[in-house]
């Protein structure tokens, strides 16, 4: 194969990973955003996951742009997370919105230091725009919740 269509495999093989954290990041608000008891935090919540969903609809279409299929599944470890918050509700597990508002913290931060991890792949230069303002908002996520929860 040639280099050109071995580095675009690359490219879009990395795009559709962090489609992937995008998708259950969206999941995963979902459970945040049912389980939160204020209508503050609820729309806090509300907007970062908005953002989420943003990021998705721009890395599906630059993925397609590049003449290849998104992959929309959220993978193995996404089912395993969506599960386990299901259970925990199940088993009558509350948490009060701090405690929500920590774990969300924790999943953000998460998400961020696997996001730069694909910043030291070979990306083009327009899929490192994409994936820079994505770790900008991610960024501004933990502020928000920092804020909300005085953690500086």
């Amino acid at each position: 194969m040639p280099e050109e269509i071995i580095n675009k495999n690359r490219v879009v093989s990395t795009l559709n990973e962090i489609l992937k954290q995008e998708h259950m990041s969206i999941d995963s608000y979902n459970d945040f955003i049912a389980k939160a008891k204020n209508t503050d935090t609820r729309q806090l919540l509300q907007s970062m996951q908005q953002d989420h969903k943003d990021h998705a609809s721009t890395l599906t279409t630059h993925i397609q742009n590049l003449g290849a299929a998104p992959q929309e599944d959220r993978g193995l470890s996404g089912v395993i997370s969506n599960t386990m918050m299901e259970f925990g509700s199940l088993l009558g597990i509350e948490a009060d919105n701090d405690q929500l508002l920590e774990k969300l913290y924790t999943k953000e931060k998460n998400g961020i230091k696997e996001t730069e991890k694909f910043m030291n792949q070979k990306l083009d230069q327009q899929s490192k725009k994409i994936v820079t303002s994505l770790l900008v908002t991610r960024k501004d996520h933990l502020k928000k919740i920092e804020n909300n929860l005085n953690l500086k």
